[in-house]
């Protein structure tokens, strides 16, 4: 993941490494460093626990960006010649795991502190997953399907969808909808084919598949693709409702050194609600617009701590920042698969004034998109 960056940025890269080697020793950075395998085992498989794959991302995204503010404050001109570019942000959001990324970034606890607290959340869902199974309260496979289905029907299975799911009592939970055109399913395998089945075939027919290369095979004219996903662990679904407590206890651990509201002022979009706004319920009395810094920061404790169970709303929260005049998102990562999600819901009629700049690979910092970056932030316009 991290080998072309340290090759081309070894000055910024480097000395996170030396910070990641501290936190989880050489073989750590072996993994972020795309070796082929270590101990005997595979890369691919050593990130299949998701004890591994939460810090590994949350790593490999915080050093891209911090390569990507070098840049900016090295290259921006002298409007951003030794300014922090979170300084010109209004929002940070991320999807699922990466919302504790955008935390991180924003400045809530250290890089290292982060990498800690997302290693002890993803070791706590393992050790949760164990303990169900050995009491025997799962029973049956469970597994997550991405379910791609067609614009004009999403608001009609997404609300089929979810009676589906208030109905089957934890069977079925819908992890993740991602954008007018998927949602992911999380939950018991069985009961999860059997709610895609069970869907009005008056709309069309249901593709199932392994992978996407067999789905793009199996799928014409199909009115649901469902695609199994690849992962260790049905994630955000009730199987981990009980972990909000011990959630809760690890992000307020004094020794991570959780701070909010952060250091850089700008508003966190939350999954759970897809917005930054704060509810009726942590502002003061006859003062709707006044929260207390410590309201704010146990609101943000409560969105994380039960963020292993409750659905990531990408869709709305994408949603939410086009409605706030967002013109510019920034997206930084070991993928590129949410540049293609966000650009989907931009509105034909403003795809001209709107961009989406994601960096994943060094080659991304190119001078056409640091180009269109710079002049955003000249602009003082909205940044996520």
């Amino acid at each position: 993941m991290l080998k072309p960056f340290q090759a081309k940025y070894p000055d910024i890269v480097d000395p996170l490494l030396d910070k990641v080697k501290r936190f989880g020793g050489h073989g750590f950075v072996d993994l972020l460093m795309n070796s082929s395998d270590i101990g005997g085992q595979s890369c691919q498989d050593i990130l299949r626990k998701t004890s591994n794959t939460q810090p590994a991302i949350l790593a490999t995204s915080y050093i891209i960006f911090s390569i990507l503010a070098d840049i900016a404050r090295r290259e921006g001109g002298s409007r951003l010649a030794d300014v922090d570019i979170r300084r010109y942000m209004n929002y940070f959001l991320g999807h699922s795991l990466g919302e504790f990324t955008a935390m991180t970034v924003a400045g809530a606890w250290s890089f290292e502190n982060g990498l800690h607290t997302v290693r002890k959340r993803g070791l706590m869902m393992e050790k949760e997953m164990r303990r169900i199974q050995l009491t025997k309260e799962i029973s049956d496979p469970t597994a997550m399907y991405a379910l791609t289905i067609d614009k004009k029907l999403s608001s009609k299975i997404l609300s089929l969808l979810e009676k589906i799911a208030q109905q089957s009592v934890g069977k079925v939970n819908i992890a993740n909808i991602n954008s007018d055109s998927q949602v992911v399913l999380s939950g018991y395998e069985a009961s999860i084919i059997k709610a895609i089945e069970g869907l009005p075939h008056s709309y069309g027919e249901v593709a199932f598949a392994n992978d996407l290369k067999d789905l793009g095979i199996k799928s014409r004219k199909r009115a649901y693709r469902a695609t199994k996903l690849d992962v260790e662990l049905p994630f955000h679904s009730s199987f981990f409702a009980k972990l909000e407590p011990e959630m809760r206890s690890i992000i307020t651990d004094p020794e991570h050194q959780f701070t909010w509201p952060a250091q850089f002022d700008a508003s966190i979009v939350w999954n759970k609600t897809a917005t930054d706004k704060y509810p009726d319920s942590v502002t003061q009395p006859g003062l709707p617009l006044h929260i207390s810094n410590e309201a704010k920061r146990g609101y943000a404790i409560s969105q994380l701590s039960s963020s292993c169970e409750h659905t990531v709303n990408w869709l709305g929260s994408v949603k939410y920042l086009l409605g706030q005049g967002v013109n510019l998102f920034l997206g930084v990562g070991p993928g590129k698969v949410l540049e293609s999600i966000i650009n989907t819901q931009i509105p034909a009629e403003k795809k001209s004034c709107i961009s989406v700049l994601n960096f994943h690979d060094p080659t991304d910092f190119n001078s056409s998109k640091m180009e269109t970056l710079f002049k955003s932030l000249y602009e003082m316009k909205k940044v996520y």
